[in-house]
């Protein structure tokens, strides 16, 4: 703000605590852009704070004094700006009531990896929790969370999250700063362009700033990047696109699905189209592409299941043996080896006197394959052998893989297809739970064996019976009598396997669920993903094409268990959410988090509320933050230009002035228009939208102060609290917005003239 009435012809003063503004920024960049600024007309008091202030008529007189102490001296100014940072603004919420655990900051602890606080049902994102305050972070958080409510698994890439200040030029960064690697020992190269040397920046009159990008010294991995450009918040986006995907085997079942994932990532990809025996078309690819991360899903586990391979064992060993080793072999050879993330499998081991049923000895990563009862497994543990050789591969044990729906692959699907089942605990991998793991551990590029399953085992009888509690109670399965099951065991991979390297890799941001949990889970996403499918074959036959609703996402899956559940899929739908309760979700706080989490809470199929307070949605960011912030520097950035540079390129501009009460109604607009927009949103997807002041008094239950009066209980399943932040008070400096001589953010944004002198106290 600073900058913008800076711009209108108001002396600026920037009185800040640290020894250099913005502390958090890289330092080398937040040289530059003091430099910048400073050229620009503002004065800055650095290591100085405000010990006292004073209003007298028009005249604000600040005492400061060093930050280390000193000898005090005096300021004097018309208007002093407060902006000395935020804090949580969760007064009132009852987090104390509710036993709510708070650091000493005020922030809501959550875990991490699902946005949990201690209270179950109770979850927190965005400023209210720890990290930085940016409406990008709140917005990831608060997807990740409502995916894991939903019942998937989210993940947040706090690496990715950009933050912009919107001054004039622009100042946007992602990922580490040089002292933060310097702190780490994290080996890295800088590499730095001025915009003095860019052809476009000489053309527009735009030259200030650079551009500086920090790259790991191993493998050049972009680590951080810092612009200063007059569009540096556009710029950004760029950061993350030096990584691109190779997939092979991306049109099978596990291979659509992490295309799905990378799509939703937005993470460049190409599908390649290169046979894996043959070596010079892979060569070719590769070098055409120049992937940073292949992943290979391709192979054979059998047409139904792996008996096939019995009979088709040349076919077996091309596909799962040569193939894999040829394209490691040719990532391993580029000039930097490439990263190559295999999909393996863990149906190489069975128990065994070591490792018996129900032990807690469990097969490690360490372990060597002890199971030969097929030809599959055989070639899956030859290969493995092999790949332990090589340094750029992330071998990937997948077991007995089960998805959210009725997909022929599922475990789930094979099981209720036999007419009898062995009753023995095995080691899963649910698909929605780990394959996000698989991006997060080839961005790391990690390499070595992992055993890729939830934690614990689940045993056969216990899957088919959460089936017919689920999806179809009129299913019957039998089990092999003892010595049937006991010959059978002989010929397929039962196991227990042991995760626990995996999660530690994962680390704390991104939890794999138990199997037991899980699977519960699962069966619930399943039981919404069939009724969405009911629905909407009932809406294509009632349109007359009967023949295409034969044709779904599971047109080979249980024709007869989905007529006899039919009746029964709704009810149970509403049962796993909101049994009880007016809401799946009430989300209190309308900001930038708030009302995405909402929105997408919605999108999946959660009955969903937003409870906000502060008369209008969007939070800081739309309201007092970066939007009204950035329209007003657009609109005094180019007074400015008028003022000073038009004339360089032959404009000339008489009786130049400026209309502040319409350039403030301007901005208005916009913040108007915005906010709107969300409500048009919030109607679009079934968002129900409380205008009041929600307290916590119970884990399921709010007290809403409605704005126009009165009061409204509100019974919810789950509770996502994003109140986001307010205005840190300055004890010696009390704001007045109203009377205009002391303000926050919020006055800033309403003033009705244009300061003389104005004082910033806080540089960030």
């Amino acid at each position: 703000m600073g900058s913008v009435y800076g711009r209108l012809g108001a002396k600026i003063t920037v009185v800040e605590y640290a020894d250099k503004i913005c502390p958090s920024m890289d330092a080398e960049t937040g040289r530059e852009f003091q430099k910048l600024l400073k050229k620009q007309g503002m004065d800055f008091k650095l290591s100085h704070k405000v010990t006292a202030s004073k209003v007298e008529g028009d005249k604000v007189t600040l005492t400061v004094e060093p930050s280390a102490g000193g000898e005090a001296s005096t300021i004097e100014c018309d208007t002093v700006l407060v902006a000395t940072g935020r804090r949580p603004f969760t007064n009132g919420l009852g987090l104390e009531d509710m036993g709510i655990q708070t650091d000493k900051f005020g922030r809501i602890k959550v875990d991490l990896s699902n946005f949990k606080t201690n209270v179950d049902n109770i979850y927190a994102i965005g400023d209210c929790i720890e990290g930085a305050m940016l409406a990008h972070k709140a917005e990831e958080e608060g997807i990740s969370c409502v995916e894991t409510i939903a019942g998937g698994h989210g993940h947040v890439n706090y690496d990715a999250i950009p933050g912009v200040v919107y001054t004039f030029p622009e100042v946007a960064t992602v990922g580490k700063t040089e002292e933060e690697l310097k702190a780490a020992s994290i080996a890295y190269n800088v590499g730095k362009f001025p915009m003095m040397a860019n052809s476009r920046a000489r053309t527009v009159g735009e030259t200030d700033g650079f551009v500086k990008i920090l790259a790991a010294k191993e493998d050049d991995k972009i680590l951080g990047i810092h612009i200063i450009a007059s569009n540096a918040g556009e710029m950004i986006s760029e950061g993350e696109t030096n990584r691109r995907f190779l997939v092979y085997g991306g049109t099978g079942w596990i291979g659509q699905k992490i295309i799905a994932l990378l799509q939703e990532n937005q993470e460049q990809y190409h599908v390649g189209l290169a046979r894996l025996e043959n070596r010079q078309d892979l060569w070719r690819e590769i070098k055409e592409f120049k992937p940073t991360n292949v992943i290979n899903a391709a192979g054979v586990t059998g047409r139904p299941n792996v008996d096939w391979c019995e009979t088709h064992q040349e076919e077996t060993i091309r596909a799962n043996v040569l193939g894999c080793l040829n394209l490691v072999d040719v990532c391993s050879l580029q000039s930097k080896p490439i990263h190559c993330t295999v999909i393996g499998s863990g149906c190489i081991f069975t128990y065994d006197e070591l490792h018996p049923i129900g032990s807690e000895n469990m097969f490690t990563e360490e372990d060597i394959s002890n199971f030969d009862g097929s030809f599959y497994a055989k070639t899956k543990a030859m290969l493995e052998v092999m790949l332990r050789s090589y340094s750029n591969v992330c071998l990937l044990r997948f077991r007995m893989p089960i998805s959210d729906d009725l997909h022929p692959r599922s475990l789930l699907t094979k099981l209720i297809h036999y007419p009898k089942v062995i009753n023995i605990p095995n080691s899963i991998t649910v698909l929605t739970d780990l394959l996000p793991a698989i991006l997060i551990l080839a961005k790391k590029q990690f390499v070595g064996v992992y055993n890729f399953t939830n934690p614990g085992v689940i045993a056969h009888n216990e899957l088919l019976n959460l089936y017919i509690q689920y999806i179809d109670p009129s299913y019957q399965y039998t089990n092999f009598d003892a010595e049937a099951q006991k010959e059978l065991c002989k010929s397929r991979s039962n196991v227990a396997l042991n995760s626990t390297k995996l999660q530690s890799a994962l680390g704390s941001s991104y939890k794999v669920p138990n199997i037991q949990d899980s699977i519960h889970r699962v069966f619930q996403r399943m039981q919404m993903n069939l009724a969405k499918e009911e629905k909407g074959n009932h809406k294509i036959t009632q349109l007359g094409s009967p023949s295409t609703a034969k044709t779904s996402t599971h047109k080979m899956m249980l024709a007869a268990a989905r007529s006899s559940a039919k009746k029964l899929l709704r009810p149970k739908m509403a049962a796993a959410f909101s049994t009880g309760h007016d809401y799946d979700l009430v989300v209190v706080g309308g900001g930038p988090g708030g009302y995405v989490a909402a929105i997408k809470a919605a999108q999946l199929g959660l009955k969903t509320a937003c409870v906000e307070s502060r008369g209008t949605l969007g939070g800081t960011c739309l309201n007092v933050g970066c939007i009204p912030s950035k329209a007003l520097l657009s609109a005094t950035h180019k007074y400015h230009a008028a003022q000073h540079e038009f004339k360089n390129v032959g404009i000339e501009m008489d009786n130049l002035r400026i209309d502040f009460d319409k350039l403030m109604k301007s901005k208005d607009k916009s913040v108007k228009i915005l906010t709107g927009g969300i409500e048009g949103l919030f109607k679009k997807n079934k968002v129900d939208y409380i205008k009041g002041f929600g307290k916590i008094v119970a884990k399921n239950q709010l007290s809403v102060a409605l704005s126009d009066g009165g009061n409204k209980t509100v019974s919810t399943k789950n509770i996502l609290i994003a109140t986001g932040s307010e205005v840190t008070p300055l004890p010696p400096v009390p704001v007045d917005n109203e009377a205009g001589k002391i303000i926050d953010s919020t006055g800033a944004l309403s003033l009705k003239r244009i300061p003389e002198h104005l004082v910033v106290i806080g540089g960030g």
